[in-house]
């Protein structure tokens, strides 16, 4: 596991720096304002993910045959 972190490390913060690369003014990209279709595509991405969380606990907890069960004392 711990031989895992190091390169997902990596990846994450290569990949955040690459998503705000476009913003800098000194950036090539910068002159093709496609900082606001970001911002707009982080958005979406954000709320998706809320949307996803929100139906998973709309669901109700799963138990061992991955069948949605009522949410009671057990579960708590």
């Amino acid at each position: 596991m711990t031989g895992v972190v190091g390169p997902v490390l990596s990846v994450v913060v290569f990949t955040a720096a690459g998503a705000f690369r476009p913003l800098i003014p000194r950036s090539p990209l910068h002159p093709l304002h496609v900082g606001g279709l970001l911002e707009r595509a982080d958005f979406a991405w954000h709320y998706a993910w809320y949307a996803a969380f929100g139906y998973r606990l709309f669901r109700g907890p799963l138990d061992a045959a991955d069948q949605v069960g009522p949410v009671g004392p057990r579960h708590a």
